[in-house]
This record gives structure tokens, sequence and C-alpha cells, in this order.
């Protein structure tokens, strides 16, 4: 089944017309990912990508997926929270930390807060293997390891002052 992402152009502004995912990108065309920090009890929730995966198994990640057509980087993040973790969250609690251009896409980065269960978690097993939350300093020592992917590595330390400083406020 094929799946549409909305388009962006170079500017990060909707094209109003559908990227096929997998395909490759237009010149001057872009997709959009949303991706989560879900912070509780000032941890911050890492999972573990399934074995399955085409990119990156069995590393660490946060929660996100790409942008469908149609939706925005909001809604795809309280989305893709349900699907990936069974977190019933709301756009309004969200908050965004930056936007970052990487490539042939973009990333909306955003912080929510919460009392979030481990143990209450429902993982969907075809894209997470393993959940655990980690302090900052713990975070730290996974991007020292290489423990995420490099891209990942890279938008999480473009973020990590301001998870810093929401956390320690």
């Amino acid at each position: 089944m094929l799946e549409l992402l909305n388009a962006y152009d170079c500017k990060n502004c909707l094209l109003k017309k559908p990227i096929i995912r997998g395909r490759k990108v237009k010149k001057g065309e872009f997709y959009k990912i949303s991706e989560i920090f879900i912070i509780s009890n000032n941890k911050i929730l890492v999972t573990l990508r399934a074995a399955n995966k085409k990119t990156d198994p069995d590393r660490w990640d946060i929660v996100g997926g790409h942008v469908k057509f149609g939706e925005n980087s909001r809604t795809t993040a309280v989305r893709e929270m349900k699907e990936e973790i069974g977190l019933d969250v709301k756009t309004k609690d969200l908050i965004k930390l930056q936007t970052l251009p990487l490539g042939k896409f973009y990333s909306d980065m955003f912080l929510i807060e919460g009392e979030y269960d481990l143990y209450s978690l429902v993982l969907q097993k075809e894209e997470i293997s393993d959940a655990k939350f980690v302090t900052v300093e713990e975070l730290k020592d996974m991007l020292q390891s290489n423990e995420f992917s490099e891209n990942l590595t890279f938008r999480i330390h473009q973020c990590l002052s301001k998870i810093v400083e929401h956390i320690y406020r």
C-alpha cells in the first residue's frame, strides 16, 4: 500500500501535493518527520527499534514518524505516540523545540512532559522492541557510545540544551 506524505519546499512551506514514501524525492521537494522527546520524572523516553526495521534495526531511537499527506507535524506527533507506545496526548501539550533541515527532509522536534509509567506503555512490536526512561547523563552516555543512528545523534545534540533547560527549570 502506498503511503502519501506531505511535500514541502526548500523554505519548509507546504506544497499541497503528496510525495510517495520510499520513492525518490524530486529536486526542490522535501518531506517532514515529527519526533518527540517524552519526559517523565525528569527522564527521557528512548525506544529500541525492532530488529526487522529496514533502517537502523536494534538502535535506540525516540518516538516519531513521517508526516502523512493532509496531516501537520503536531497531529503526526500525537498519532505516532498513540501508535508506537499507546500514549494518548493532546496537540496543545506538545512544546515545539525546533525544525531541523536534514537533506531531503525536515524534522519537527517536540517535547512533552507528563506522568508516564513505562509499564503502562503499549509497544508496537513491529516498530519497537523495548523502551526505557533515561536521565540526561545516561542520554549523553548513549550518544557518546553511538547507541543512536548518526542522524538522530545530530538531531538530539541540536535539542539537548533545550531539553536540559526544560528538565532543570
